[in-house]
């Protein structure tokens, strides 16, 4: 029974990776890249979260990477909606390396809002947002 339900999560979250929205998920259950906005659709520029980090249960990662030349940086934003903890990650280097943290960010099978966009100074821009379980 627990395959089946493995089975019909697999659909879900490819979907909300390609659509780039969605509902809430787990912060157990990997995101998949997560791109801004730009007025064309979805840029190059984004975060990934990793839910439960290869051979580290229990340890979530998020990375950004700024992969334009916009005179922009990229920050992600990681927040539980149980208990309101939040982390931030900014890379604005544009120099082909990304900017990740990793840490026993939040409890397993908590529901985790995200969001990635461009900044500028204290100003966001384009970004997307969607929710998926730590």
């Amino acid at each position: 029974m627990r395959w089946l339900r493995k089975a019909a999560i697999i659909p879900a979250v490819a979907a909300l990776a390609v659509l780039g929205t969605g509902t809430q998920a787990s912060a157990s259950s990997n995101l998949g890249w997560w791109y801004t906005f730009s007025g064309t659709g979805f840029s190059t520029s984004g975060a990934f979260f990793d839910g439960d980090l290869n051979g580290y249960p229990g340890v979530e990662k998020i990375t950004v990477c700024d992969n334009e030349s916009d005179g922009r940086g990229v920050v992600a934003m990681a927040e539980s909606t149980v208990s309101g903890t939040t982390y931030w990650v900014y890379d604005q280097s544009n120099d082909g390396k990304c900017s990740s943290a990793s840490s026993n960010m939040f409890p397993e099978e908590e529901w985790i809002y995200v969001e990635v966009c461009e900044y500028a100074g204290s100003n966001r821009y384009n970004c997307n947002e969607g929710a998926w379980i730590a």
